[in-house]
């Protein structure tokens, strides 16, 4: 794995590559797991408070 990372022809392309996928996962996050998670708070916070 460390002899994969090093290859000087692939670690441009494996960088870019990994970049593009954090960018995805990033976005995937923000749209639906965020919305998702602050309802849940709110719901949290209302039967805490007894609403």
């Amino acid at each position: 794995m460390k002899d994969f990372l090093i290859d000087e022809d692939g670690n441009i392309l494996q960088g870019v590559i990994w970049t593009i996928v954090g960018v995805i996962v990033a976005a995937v996050f923000l749209q639906y797991i965020l919305p998702g998670l602050r309802s849940g708070v709110q719901k949290m916070g209302n039967a805490l408070s007894g609403n």
